[in-house]
């Protein structure tokens, strides 16, 4: 996994379990930092990087601000 990708999802996690968006799940005390590679790969997939977010962008935005993470679901086979 590209290591700026890896990085912006952490970070992400990490302010959403801040916020309290966890509350209720595993992920409200996860150590984020101490993830398998897999484990982040999942978060950037189904939490992070959804459709429902690409959808919301524009092309230009998407290869402005998010060209490593559209490399990242080419790498992976989900685009």
């Amino acid at each position: 996994m590209n290591n700026d990708v890896k990085d912006r999802t952490i970070s992400w996690l990490e302010q959403s379990q801040e916020r309290g968006s966890f509350v209720g799940h595993e992920e409200a005390v996860k150590d984020f930092r101490s993830c398998s590679e897999k484990e982040i790969e999942y978060y950037f997939c189904e939490w992070f990087f959804t459709d429902a977010l690409i959808d919301d962008l524009s092309k230009e935005e998407l290869n402005k601000c998010y060209s490593k993470e559209m490399a990242e679901l080419k790498r992976m086979g989900m685009i």
